[in-house]
């Protein structure tokens, strides 16, 4: 023990001729009164500034990493397949993004400075009490599961919590998304107090498993200050006993009670802090699911750039499964450049997942799909999906301005090309007449416009896009008769020197296609010219004379 406070002298000693201590004590007893007050004001400057850098640096860091954090979140969501986004809904997606992630920059930017400032107090004064009364450190020490115990007990307790809180958040979410985006439905069916109900009952159970969150992180602090006063009652009573012994100096045990103190309070704050570390757990734990979720569309190593489409799209053989449901069935077809080829068929006969496998939104089960005699696997996805363009029954637009939605992604494209696109989509005369013109916004999935308006900005999009390959799901199946005819005509010009693939339900949209695919239950059941498969008296026969009869009273009437 004498050797060790031996070398802790020489040390102290050592450390204060670097540091220059002994000069500093010369120059402020030359002229106490003056430069004492200078030094304590010089000191709290450098604490000041020091203490600022290394909090604005410890926080940057935590705030940097919880944005690339989102980032590589975000972009692994986009990586992802259709049926990534069929299996979770945007709301759940949403909270992943905003909510989890959030809920971890408390830990990385805002204690992560307060964790390490209190860890390194914690060990130096550890060695400072044990410096003091080495046996009554060691006393302490050999009680510490006393605190690890209930602590880690209670860590899992919170974390299980907080997950159960975060998915329950996600679900709330999910919600949310849909009355809002179906406002319009929920209005129309009376359904306002329904769907409060629902909110309500979800919100319930968002805060029931809160509830059980805060019960726990209530507890940490209590059970920690009945562990220490049990701490403290035994160190006073061994301390007791050392002094009577003479083998502890009254003076040190003030010491090593004070060290000991500040002690407990640094743990009971690291412990707090471990409350929000285990609810970080559970956001980080839903947040590395989806950055651990396998993307099922990848880029083969090996992947070629496609060049420009000029002879065949080819679907050998192709089957598709959907989890366990056979949606595709061996289907083979040929789609010769320049030519329209339309799919028809009943609800769910496969029609728009065909369609779906060509930009490799999915990947066959089974089979291939070839492009000028080039496997679509073995291409790029860049290079693959800039042959396409594809007009959809759901026209996905942005709340940006015309313009920005027409030239998508592209604002160096110059706004003549911009206006002749929109023309040849029979859109520039709505345009012009809105207030700002192309630079007007049209408001979150283009609000603003009708549902002709919208169909006529994503032809002009494709338009601009200027793909060899064109995909038209059910391009025209939610418009009144006027749109319809404008919207239509558009569609003649997007299809002009382009190899077409039309879905329609309405046989009278296909019949000048070179020739129709029928399918049924993922099969293609006929091929050929719309008068050819009217002679056979097959599927589409049958679909073509059940449309005509519902048509016929409408027409007369």
């Amino acid at each position: 023990m004498k050797r060790a406070k031996e070398w802790l002298e020489r040390l102290r000693a050592s450390l204060e001729e670097s540091l220059g201590i002994p000069r500093l004590k010369a120059w402020v007893a030359a002229s106490p009164y003056v430069r004492l007050p200078l030094l304590i004001v010089m000191l709290a400057l450098l604490k000041g500034a020091f203490g600022f850098l290394s909090e604005f640096q410890i926080r940057w860091v935590g705030t940097r990493l919880i944005s690339d954090l989102r980032a590589e979140l975000y972009d692994r969501i986009l990586a992802q397949s259709t049926r990534f986004f069929s299996r979770n809904s945007t709301g759940q997606l949403m909270s992943r993004v905003l909510g989890d992630v959030g809920r971890l920059q408390k830990v990385t930017a805002a204690n992560l400075a307060d964790f390490v400032r209190l860890v390194f107090t914690v060990v130096a004064l550890i060695g400072l009490v044990f410096y003091l009364a080495w046996s009554l450190a060691l006393l302490c020490l050999v009680g510490l599961p006393l605190v690890v115990y209930p602590v880690v007990r209670l860590s899992r307790r919170l974390k299980k919590a907080s997950t159960q809180s975060q998915a329950k958040a996600a679900d709330l979410s999910h919600l949310l998304n849909e009355s809002i985006s179906g406002n319009r439905i929920v209005k129309a069916f009376g359904m306002e107090g329904f769907e409060s109900g629902r909110f309500r009952q979800a919100s319930m159970k968002m805060f029931r498993a809160d509830v059980r969150a805060i019960r726990t992180v209530a507890l940490t602090p209590a059970i920690l200050e009945l562990v220490g006063a049990a701490y403290l009652a035994a160190v006073l009573t061994y301390a007791g006993k050392l002094i009577s012994d003479g083998r502890l100096d009254p003076a040190a045990l003030i010491m090593f009670l004070t060290g000991l103190g500040v002690i407990f309070v640094s743990v009971k704050k690291l412990s707090l802090m471990n409350n929000d570390v285990q609810q970080s757990l559970g956001a980080a734990g839903r947040v590395f699911e989806v950055l651990d979720a396998p993307v099922e569309v990848r880029e083969s190593p090996s992947a070629v750039a496609v060049s420009l489409f000029s002879r065949q799209i080819e679907f050998r053989d192709v089957s598709f499964r959907y989890d366990h449901a056979l949606v595709l069935d061996r289907a083979n077809l040929a789609i010769r450049a320049g030519e329209m080829v339309a799919l028809v068929g009943p609800s769910g006969a496969g029609k728009t997942t065909l369609v779906n496998l060509l930009p490799r939104f999915y990947d066959v089960s089974s089979g291939a799909i070839l492009i000028d005699g080039v496997d679509v696997r073995q291409t790029t996805m860049r290079s693959l999906r800039a042959q396409m363009a594809l007009v959809t029954q759901e026209t996905v637009l942005f709340n940006e301005t015309v313009r920005n939605n027409i030239a998508y992604g592209n604002a160096s494209i110059p706004l003549e090309r911009v206006i002749e696109a929109a023309r040849a989509a029979h859109a520039h005369e709505f345009i012009e007449a809105m207030p700002e013109g192309y630079e007007s916004r049209i408001g979150e999935r283009g609000a603003w416009l009708s549902a002709g308006q919208r169909q006529r900005l994503a032809i002009a999009r494709a338009l601009l896009k200027d793909a060899p390959i064109l995909i038209l799901d059910e391009a025209t199946s939610s418009l009144d008769p006027e749109s319809e005819s404008l919207v239509q005509d558009a569609l003649q010009n997007l299809m002009r020197g382009r190899t077409s693939i039309v879905i329609a339900h309405r046989l009278s949209t296909v019949r000048r296609a070179d020739r129709i695919y029928v399918l049924s239950r993922g099969r293609i059941v006929e091929e050929g010219g719309h008068g050819e498969l009217i002679s056979r008296s097959g599927l589409y026969a049958r679909l073509h004379r059940i449309q005509f009869r519902d048509a016929a009273p409408a027409v007369s009437g």
